[in-house]
């Protein structure tokens, strides 16, 4: 298996075509102090099943911050891939919906991906404060 792409939005889904939509796509996050809560963020993955590889595999999420502390609890997921050929590629999408994560400091925070144990992917957020903006208290951006 491999991670095509890997992306921070305000909002993902995928479609009964199986297309993956990502609204609001960023890499930073702003708040006017620390600590500060992030309204939504989805964590939005598109996976390639490669020929040969098996049926059953597992992905599992970590968010890490700067000191490399584990910021939530590890999101795990066991996905079945259904498909006829098993020489042939695949894709698949998988969608995590965060919601009111705190942030306690500034610094690169980084989702840690893992399938089948292995780490596979990170994606940085970098979290900063204002400066001086008005509007919400935090603010994505690319």
């Amino acid at each position: 298996m491999r991670i095509d792409l890997a992306l921070l939005g305000d909002h993902a889904l995928v479609d009964k075509m199986n297309k993956l939509t990502v609204v609001g796509i960023f890499r930073v996050i702003t708040g006017r102090s620390f600590p500060f809560a992030h309204p939504v963020t989805f964590l939005a993955l598109s996976v390639t099943v490669e020929s040969g590889d098996d049926r059953s595999h597992s992905v599992m999420v970590r968010l890490i911050d700067p000191d490399g502390r584990q910021l939530i609890p590890e999101y795990r997921t066991d996905l079945e891939i259904d498909r006829a050929d098993s020489h042939a590629e695949t894709s698949l999408n998988v969608i995590l919906q965060l919601a009111g994560v705190t942030f306690r400091g500034p610094g690169t925070h980084c989702f840690d991906v893992f399938i089948d144990n292995r780490f596979m992917k990170r994606v940085p957020l970098e979290v900063r404060l204002s400066q001086g903006r008005s509007g919400s208290t935090a603010v994505g951006s690319y």
